[in-house]
């Protein structure tokens, strides 16, 4: 047994001076270790990432108020969302997004819209497109006081309408075309 842990260090000792990646340290029980902390320099540096936090956690509470009733994030400026991949809003009743200016949804892809009922109220509504198409599986109504189809003026025929040549001559006061 004393002549396996003679070789093994003997071994070892021989790989720690010939190769370069080993080393092997001798403790000396006679040096003594004396390491000078500066707790002075760490209180100082502990105290500024201190007051920097509290004034980040200021910030934080000045723009998102949590109570009792929900969380709110408010901005005197403007509030940017960013997300890497994808950003979901989820609520168990209604969602309302308001704007004291222009709202504008940009997608460089599809954009769906699904619902039970989509209304759409204004005093003014335009949709444009380079093509389209409207598509009801079951009855549509198109509703207005007057409708135009494609910008006309002048009356389309409907039901007992007087037609003269390629003429309406009695045409419906509310639905125009060319």
């Amino acid at each position: 047994m004393r002549l396996i842990a003679i070789s093994a260090s003997f071994l070892l000792a021989v790989l720690c001076f010939t190769h370069p990646a080993m080393s092997l340290e001798i403790p000396n029980p006679t040096m003594q270790r004396t390491t000078q902390v500066d707790v002075s320099a760490q209180v100082a540096k502990l105290e500024q990432l201190v007051v920097s936090l509290q004034q980040q956690v200021a910030l934080l509470q000045s723009v998102i108020k949590i109570s009792g009733n929900g969380v709110e994030i408010a901005s005197g400026y403007d509030l940017k969302i960013n997300a890497a991949r994808a950003v979901e809003i989820n609520s168990g009743g209604g969602t309302a997004i308001k704007s004291g200016g222009t709202t504008r949804l940009l997608s460089s892809g599809d954009i769906s819209i699904k619902s039970s009922t989509l209304d759409l109220s204004s005093s003014y509504f335009r949709i444009s497109a380079s093509r389209g198409e409207i598509s009801v599986s079951s009855e549509m109504s198109i509703k207005g006081a007057i409708l135009k189809l494609n910008k006309g003026t002048k009356p389309i025929a409907t039901v007992g309408s007087m037609i003269a040549g390629n003429q309406v001559v009695t045409g419906s006061q509310t639905i125009y075309g060319e």
